[in-house]
């Protein structure tokens, strides 16, 4: 029987070969988007709360909905980019071109992990 972290590098490898990146960075864009969401969280929740509604009226699942608001706008560069850790892979591709699922990408590494 396999381990957690087996089953978890297996998705992450599945989510890695559809995206073209590395599992280490399927696992840096988890630790990245994970940070974002733990400093926005509180106003996301609280701006839906303000206006009457549920996250779910929304988003389908958590996985959608965190991988938008890290996502979006850059946030998990603007949180998580000290110089130490690059994450410009999570926007462009290899040959320079703009990752068109980006937020795709983020759920698929949320949801690799039991995120939904």
């Amino acid at each position: 029987m396999m381990s957690y972290q087996e089953k978890l590098d297996k998705k992450l490898g599945e989510v890695a070969t559809k995206y073209g990146i590395t599992i280490e960075q399927a696992k840096t864009l988890r630790a990245a988007m994970d940070r974002t969401w733990s400093r926005i969280a509180y106003d996301v929740m609280d701006g839906f709360d303000a206006c009457g509604e549920h996250w779910s009226d929304v988003y389908k699942d958590e996985a959608e909905m965190i991988a938008e608001m890290a996502l979006d706008a850059n946030r998990i560069i603007d949180d998580y980019d000290n110089g130490d850790v690059d994450l410009s892979w999570v926007y462009k591709k290899e040959d320079g071109s703009f990752r068109s699922d980006v937020i795709a990408l983020g759920e698929s590494v949320l949801r690799a992990d039991g995120c939904n």
